[in-house]
């Protein structure tokens, strides 16, 4: 067994075992060191999954009983290899898919373009899907009738319905996942000459493409490029991904990304005031840092975690992209991103030992700076587009790697603010 995060509130260990404890790899527990020190001592018998836990026990048996399996089945992979096809090397993100409807289309089209500098680089086909860059970035605005991405609309409202990452062997990921009882879908509606796509569908019913690492941007073959798809300024790639879930919803989700992708959940749980109640988030990375998760979930529905719940169920919420020079992109951006109020700078003097050169340089752009033993993180944010979701541009340096710490607070509040006006 394994217990689940902390709860909010202290409470006796027998409460604790009885309503709490979860699956394995759904926890922080080493159980695979505990596992193989059993096997040591010469224990060859059976292992069961008790499911002491509320929200278990509340949840559909049928997809209760596929995680134990799939978590055993884990288990058993660690203390005898073999057992399942290997987990296939991830390489990042290479499009951001969204769902929307026509009438939709031009608002969102105009804030990645104001907000983020993306512009329009080509038309699939065959559909009305578009395709927008900026840097090594694409985003794909879907709005074609009688999809997938229409089907996720009618469901979720204008939303993110699928990325793509690329993987070093894609049968490799299928395979896998079929093993472990995951959807697999496979496109079917295509043009003469257009690529097959193959996804898996992650626990929020939004797909997850798997392109081939060798060939990342082969999906361009779809579409018809503009003279201008060649010019790209700005160094930028996907940071990470940012999903709001149901509070039942966080386990599921945790097995998902580390049993597929071998994506490993950071041992600290954050806890993060929103004005009007807590946020709990959980952050996920591939072994070699290119992929990487924040998964958030709050009870309160106030929250701008609950309000995006409650308009657009679980999904991502948040994109930060990645940029080498933070500041060479505001300045080429423009600044429409949120303003910082003085004192946060004033705090920023107290907490780190900054310069006032450096201060006023952060200010006259509005970046936000955090700091820990590895490196330093700044970025800028965007408002929410239509109360659903925002963006990021982020910069790392050296070695860190964290997620920005307090500023996550510090946005949240500035984000609950301007919803809430």
């Amino acid at each position: 067994m394994q217990f689940a995060d902390a709860p909010l509130l202290r409470m006796e260990p027998l409460q604790y075992s009885r309503h709490h404890r979860n699956f394995p790899f759904q926890g922080q527990f080493p159980l695979t060191d505990f596992a193989r020190a059993l096997h040591s001592t010469g224990y060859e018998g059976p292992y069961s999954l008790e499911i002491f836990n509320d929200e278990f026990r509340s949840a559909p048996s049928t997809r209760i009983a596929l995680d134990g399996y799939r978590s055993l089945l884990l288990l058993q992979e660690q203390l005898h290899k073999n057992l399942l096809p290997s987990t296939p090397k991830v390489n990042g993100v290479e499009f951001v898919e969204f769902a929307c409807s026509p009438s939709e289309l031009n608002a969102l089209e105009r804030f990645i373009d104001d907000r983020l500098g993306f512009k329009k680089i080509g038309q699939h086909k065959s559909k009305s899907v578009y395709l927008y860059r900026q840097g090594q970035t694409h985003f794909i605005l879907n709005s074609e009738p009688e999809s997938y991405a229409s089907a996720f609309h009618l469901q979720h409202g204008v939303s993110v319905c699928a990325i793509a990452i690329s993987v070093n062997d894609i049968s490799l990921a299928v395979a896998r996942a079929e093993t472990l009882k995951y959807p697999v879908i496979s496109q079917d509606r295509r043009g003469n000459g257009e690529l097959h796509l193959v996804a898996i569908q992650a626990p929020d019913e939004s797909l997850i493409y798997l392109l081939d690492a060798s060939t990342p941007t082969s999906f361009l073959s779809d579409f018809v490029l503009s003279s201008s798809a060649d010019k790209s300024d700005l160094k930028v790639k996907v940071d990470y991904i940012s999903q709001v879930l149901d509070p039942g919803e966080m386990d599921k989700t945790v097995l998902f990304y580390h049993a597929l992708f071998a994506l490993e959940a950071q041992q600290q749980l954050f806890e993060l005031n929103d004005p009007r109640g807590l946020v709990r988030s959980r952050a996920m990375t591939s072994p070699c840092g290119t992929l990487r998760i924040y998964l958030n979930v709050s009870a309160a529905e106030s929250t701008v975690v609950g309000r995006f719940l409650s308009h657009s169920g679980s999904g991502i919420h948040h994109i930060a992209l990645g940029t080498d020079d933070i500041f060479k992109t505001v300045e080429k951006v423009g600044k429409n991103f949120i303003s910082l109020p003085q004192n946060y700078f004033d705090d920023l003097g107290v907490r780190y030992d900054l310069g006032q050169g450096e201060l006023r340089r952060l200010q006259g752009a509005n970046v936000m700076y955090d700091a820990d033993g590895d490196g330093e993180f700044l970025h800028v944010c965007t408002d929410t587009f239509d109360d659903r979701f925002f963006f990021e541009y982020v910069e790392r340096r050296r070695g860190y790697s964290g997620f920005g710490g307090l500023d996550a607070m510090v946005r949240t509040v500035l984000t609950s603010m301007r919803v809430f006006a």
